[in-house]
């Protein structure tokens, strides 16, 4: 007697695994087989090939592998996935690499004939096609599932996400949770006080709430005090399957904490020691620039006396237990000129310029502005209009001259719309300023080989100079063979330099060479380092 295997999946509901299971022992007995395995799990079908296999699926290849069953037997071929390509895969997996036969209830079909072992050819073009469907069918569901909340979004409902701190669900929206908003203002009227940071905030409040483990996290503080939605004013993003867009939709709800505390917080914030530098502290030349690619937290300046060098990590983990396993250490005496010559390198380029040369760059830069601010004033006609539509349909509303149904969905349509343009102005905005910081950049005769030698020689003159071009640098490693050091600017312009030094000599845990290039384009710089 041949022995089966049962794949089962289901999103959450305990009947429908039961009930797969139930079918698929019957079709077992049927063909005179016995059930030896079976391998289900509660989880969707959006499977992607490039993360790996399912559990289940892991498992019943290893039971093929062991040889411990000869036959599959499956429900629907969206349970084995909703996914064209990893579908695929799988089944020429199971056909031309275990000879293993598959059974489809929903399609009475084999994908390998159990008498004769040959591949059904013509039912491998069939799934094919159900994999399609059923990819299909789930980009479906969640654009239902998306024009809904949409729908809901439109009429101000709330629909989705967990509460923040000091608030509970309802049906429509979020309740203050009256054991928890004090805590809330407590938080914020404490870090506002003279003297207080984040991390002192936090063990005040988690040493005066000691149960409530939320209040222990530094991060879990500084987004409570980043949240807008504490003011009265929550957002929403809805992402659109269709025009591949993001949606943002914005909902009242009761206000915990007034408008101009929460200002205050975050101006306090933009200069809080954890993105400046602190004025007592140890100075250094990157100084809160270099941040961790996975946990975004700073890198740690660390000193080591046995090999008397200095190195950056990522500590994030030790420090607030955010299980980040960033490995990658940057040596500072390499690091620093590496960095300093690539921003030297753009503005002495520019001190390098003629008279000319310099009035054709503004000149196209003006040019640039100038097209820019034409495309936003024919942009800002085509909102105000759409805004009148919007209030012409409200009126209709309120008049009852149109139904609930078609008053939603005109106005999804509008506020689509709305957001739409509103991004393309945001752009525009982005693009004038760029051109502003070029002009100013390009009319700078500061830039020479005596001002260089001034600020090199003073640390603070020197920090000072890479806080106005840099606002940001992440190492990343790729497949843990390749290391990048990514450079954001604060502001985008054009540059282009190649260099190569060794970056990372004397690596307290590794042993391996990093070399250093650099490939600059517009904006965010690429530097790649070679790892071997």
């Amino acid at each position: 007697m041949k022995r089966a295997a049962l794949l089962l999946r289901c999103s959450t509901n305990i009947q429908d695994y039961n009930r797969q299971k139930l079918e698929l022992e019957k079709v077992a007995s049927r063909f005179k087989l016995k059930v030896a395995k079976v391998f289900g799990e509660h989880v969707t079908g959006k499977d992607d090939i490039r993360k790996g296999n399912r559990k289940s699926v892991d498992e019943l290849i290893d039971a093929c592998e062991n040889d411990e069953i000869d036959v599959v037997l499956i429900s629907e071929v969206s349970r084995l996935t909703r996914n064209f390509l990893y579908g695929v895969t799988l089944v020429d997996k199971f056909n031309r690499d275990y000879s293993i036969p598959i059974y489809f209830r929903d399609k009475r079909k084999w994908t390998i004939d159990i008498e004769t072992g040959e591949v059904n050819l013509e039912f491998e073009k069939e799934l094919r096609k159900a994999f399609e469907q059923a990819e299909e069918e789930l980009a479906s569901i969640r654009f239902r599932m998306a024009s809904g909340k949409r729908d809901s979004a439109g009429l101000g409902q709330w629909f989705a996400g967990i509460p923040p701190f000091g608030y509970t669900r309802q049906k429509n929206g979020y309740l203050v949770k009256n054991e928890y908003a004090p805590i809330v203002k407590e938080m914020f009227d404490k870090y506002l006080e003279e003297g207080q940071a984040l991390i002192t905030t936090t063990r005040y409040i988690y040493g005066k709430y000691p149960d409530i483990k939320k209040l222990k996290s530094i991060g879990n503080t500084k987004f409570i005090l980043n949240n807008k939605a504490y003011t009265g004013r929550a957002e929403a993003n809805i992402y659109d399957e269709i025009d591949k867009v993001t949606d943002t939709f914005y909902f009242d709800i009761p206000a915990i904490i007034d408008e101009e505390t929460y200002n205050k917080v975050q101006k306090k914030l933009a200069n809080n020691r954890t993105t400046t530098p602190y004025p007592r502290a140890t100075k250094y030349l990157l100084q809160k620039l270099i941040k961790c690619s996975i946990c975004g937290a700073f890198y740690t300046r660390l000193h080591s006396n046995k090999r008397d060098t200095v190195h950056f990590k990522c500590t994030s983990d030790k420090n607030s237990l955010t299980g980040c396993k960033s490995q990658v250490y940057l040596n500072e005496r390499i690091v620093n000129p590496i960095i300093w010559n690539f921003v030297k390198e753009q503005l002495f380029y520019v001190g390098k310029m003629n008279v000319e040369q310099r009035l054709e760059a503004i000149a196209g830069e003006n040019d640039n502005k100038s097209k820019a601010i034409e495309e936003q004033d024919a942009l800002k006609i085509s909102y105000k209009e759409q805004e009148n539509k919007l209030t012409r349909l409200e009126d209709l509303y309120l008049d009852n001259d149109i139904d609930k149904n078609r008053y939603k969905e005109r106005k999804s349509k509008i506020e689509k719309e709305l957001s739409s343009i509103k991004a393309q102005m945001d752009r525009l905005t982005d693009r004038i300023r760029l051109s502003d910081f070029n002009i100013k950049r390009f009319n700078s005769t500061d830039f020479t080989e005596q001002y260089f030698k001034e600020v090199e020689a003073d640390l603070e003159k020197q920090m000072k100079v890479l806080r106005e071009y840099v606002k940001g640098i992440y190492p990343l490693y790729i497949d843990k063979v390749y290391c990048f050091l990514r450079l954001i600017p604060l502001k985008e312009y054009s540059i282009y330099s190649t260099n190569h030094e060794r970056l990372n000599k004397s690596a307290p845990t590794s042993s391996k060479t990093h070399w250093h290039s650099t490939t600059l384009t517009y904006g965010t710089s690429i530097l790649p380092i070679t790892h071997y």
